[in-house]
């Protein structure tokens, strides 16, 4: 026979609204639709170009975490479980190793987490030094969106950063942030 469904006062709420208030549209998110995972070096060389990208995106109304754990938690789980629940994965790959070539390699870790969002379903996003070793950056750019700077002009690439992320969310009709579309 025919089933009968009779909604809730909240469903008739949505149904007439033709949509979902916020708090209940967060409820579907597995990842936070927002949140940023930054990759990158923990060193002072870098704190500007951290600092200007965790100031532009949250201007921009995206949330910014990182690798960095406190308190007792497994380091490895820790950052897995950041990465997973963040729906952007952007790396800083900035030098860290001079090679024989004169080119430079980057951290390691920085390699391993992007793997790791890779392995999670992520898109990652890389901010590029320029002078990285092409087997470094380059081979990267077969596989996943790089985005080239120079320090000095570091603050011109970050548009860019967010105009892709907004552009991820209108094409999966997730409810963009508060915040400009842009940073000038």
């Amino acid at each position: 026979g025919p089933w009968v469904h009779k909604l809730t006062e909240k469903g008739v709420a949505a149904a007439t609204a033709g949509t979902f208030s916020v708090d209940e549209r967060r409820l579907f998110y597995l990842v936070e639709p927002h949140q940023v995972f930054l990759a990158h070096q923990f060193r002072q060389e870098d704190a500007n170009l951290e600092a200007a990208i965790k100031r532009d995106l949250a201007a921009g109304g995206f949330s910014v975490v990182d690798g960095k754990v406190d308190g007792l938690e497994e380091f490895r789980h820790a950052i897995l479980s950041k990465i997973r629940k963040s729906r952007f994965f952007l790396c800083l790959l900035t030098h860290r190793s001079m090679l024989k070539s004169g080119f430079h390699a980057s951290s390691v870790w920085l390699y391993q987490e992007i793997g790791a969002a890779v392995a999670l379903g992520k898109s990652p996003l890389l901010l590029v030094q320029d002078g990285m070793d092409p087997h470094y950056a380059g081979e990267l750019q077969k596989t996943y969106e790089y985005i080239a700077f120079f320090p000095k002009a570091f603050e011109t690439v970050l548009p860019e950063v967010i105009r892709r992320f907004r552009v991820e969310l209108e094409s999966h009709h997730v409810p963009l942030p508060s915040g400009p579309s842009h940073v000038a």
